[in-house]
């Protein structure tokens, strides 16, 4: 019959039916989906995905500079510039150094200060705060101290 039954079956058919059930199955099938589902699963999965997700991860990292990473200009101008260098500009030198790249990899894709870098994932993470803010009665900005007038 091409209507499905109101009451389930002892056991499973051999034909597979055409339409879903509105009743969810009590264990996991044997085989995977052909269809994605539109909701994360609540059990991790044993391995990591084959593809980078979509959506940035909620689990924290700490950016970390690509190792023995510097500058390479053929002309030697501007060769030898490390990320701790290119940090101490990086509104200039992130952008003005990007074609010097080094082992196929340039300021924007190697240092952390240009957006780039190696991402290790810190574990366990602290929680945020769950304190609510408080008033100060000072600002908390650090504001130089005025230039005296001369006198």
């Amino acid at each position: 019959s091409d209507v499905p039954s109101t009451v389930p079956s002892d056991m499973p058919s051999d034909v597979p039916s055409y339409m879903p059930s509105d009743v969810p199955s009590k264990v996991p099938s044997d085989m995977p989906s052909d269809v994605p589902s539109f909701i994360p699963s609540d059990v991790p999965s044993d391995a990591p995905s084959d593809f980078p997700s979509d959506v940035p991860s909620e689990s924290p990292t700490d950016c970390e500079d690509e190792t023995n990473w510097e500058t390479f200009d053929p002309s030697g101008t501007w060769s030898g510039l490390d990320c701790d260098f290119i940090a101490e500009i990086p509104d200039f030198y992130c952008d003005y150094l990007k074609p010097y790249k080094f082992n196929s990899k340039n300021t924007m894709e190697a240092c952390c200060a240009c957006g780039g870098s190696n991402f290790q994932p810190v574990i366990p993470s602290d929680p945020p705060s769950t304190y609510a803010p408080t008033l100060s009665p000072a600002p908390s900005v650090d504001t130089p101290p005025p230039t005296p007038s001369p006198t």
